[in-house]
């Protein structure tokens, strides 16, 4: 009798651990909707950063005098929205002394392939046209404030060496 309550307790439990894992995924994908959702209101009304498109990559990122950090990212990404307010606090943050633009690969391919993109998201930074730096993956923002407040205090390093030389 007392294997015969086992084998019954242990189908009940399978049963409802079953249950549990077909109901989590729902439970998260409800989540992450909700959160887009969230995300698309905000970059709607408070974007700071620049959207970069095929046609202003050449204008906004490799011609800038300004250091500029790049976001790969997708929209169907899980990471790539969980680091997506700490891209849009960076371009507040750096207003005015460097640039923070988001590319979405999806929908421009051809740049993600021109620079090896594969993995997202993946921040690139750039200064004078070239990648300088890189980031893979959600990283907290001190590390990229740190990784951008360096690059700011070499390039008016180098800016007051060029004016030395002059």
């Amino acid at each position: 009798m007392k294997s015969w309550k086992k084998i019954a307790l242990g189908m009940f439990l399978g049963k409802a651990f079953v249950i549990s894992l077909a109901l989590t995924p729902s439970a998260y994908l409800w989540d992450s909707e909700k959160q887009i959702e969230s995300e698309k209101k905000t970059m709607a009304n408070e974007t700071k950063s620049i959207t970069l498109t095929v046609e202003n990559f050449q204008s906004e990122v490799l011609e800038s005098t300004q250091p500029v950090v790049v976001d790969f990212w997708a929209s169907w990404c899980g990471p790539c929205h969980m680091i997506a307010p700490v891209i849009e606090e960076l371009a507040v943050d750096f207003e005015g002394r460097a640039k923070v633009g988001k590319l979405d690969i999806d929908e421009h391919a051809s740049i993600a392939m021109q620079f090896a993109i594969r993995s997202i998201p993946t921040l690139l930074f750039f200064e004078d046209g070239q990648v300088v730096d890189q980031v893979f993956g959600v990283a907290p923002k001190k590390v990229l404030s740190d990784k951008l407040n360096r690059l700011l205090s070499e390039g008016r390093f180098r800016a007051e060496e060029a004016m030395l030389d002059d």
